[in-house]
């Protein structure tokens, strides 16, 4: 006895998987939401599809998984050096980190600093984290640079892209 017959998949699902597939080439660091936002943009009715389309392909967007580990024990945790202080003015707090960038035969640093006219506060950070994402999500890891001059002219056409789409 048979209780469950498989069942196709429509001809407008087919086409609008199609049309996931081109997206999450061009942009695979786009999830559900974006991609959802790209197919209403193209004028596509999608409904709430794309998700389950996205899971149903095997797809997902790539981005940093959370971090489930723990910092050792023996690590020292530093204070918060900007708590209580009035930044009123640019120039008189910065933020700075340091990053690697994989690259076809093995890697490069890359330094940013950034100087914030807000008040401190633990989100301070989030400026330098969301750039490195952009800059490792959206360019390094989908191009594979291959030397450092490669790098360079990558970082300054993603920052001109980025400035672009601001204004």
């Amino acid at each position: 006895m048979l209780y469950y017959g498989a069942v196709g998949v429509s001809a407008r699902d087919l086409e609008m998987m199609r049309i996931i597939d081109e997206l999450h080439l061009k942009y695979p660091f786009y999830g559900s939401r974006n991609i959802w936002d790209e197919l209403r943009d193209r004028s596509y009715k999608v409904g709430g599809r794309v998700s389950t389309l996205m899971k149903r392909m095997g797809i997902e967007a790539l981005y940093r998984k959370p971090r489930l580990s723990r910092p050792h024990p023996g690590y020292k945790i530093y204070p918060y050096l900007l708590r209580g202080l009035e930044i009123i003015r640019g120039n008189h707090v910065w933020a700075a980190d340091i990053n690697y960038l994989p690259m076809a035969k093995g890697f490069c640093y890359l330094v940013a600093i950034m100087d914030w006219d807000s008040r401190g506060r633990w989100m301070d950070n989030v400026f330098i984290e969301r750039l490195w994402k952009s800059v490792k999500y959206e360019d390094v890891y989908l191009k594979a640079y291959g030397s450092i001059i490669e790098v360079r002219r990558g970082l300054r056409e993603l920052q001109h892209q980025m400035s672009s789409s601001e204004s």
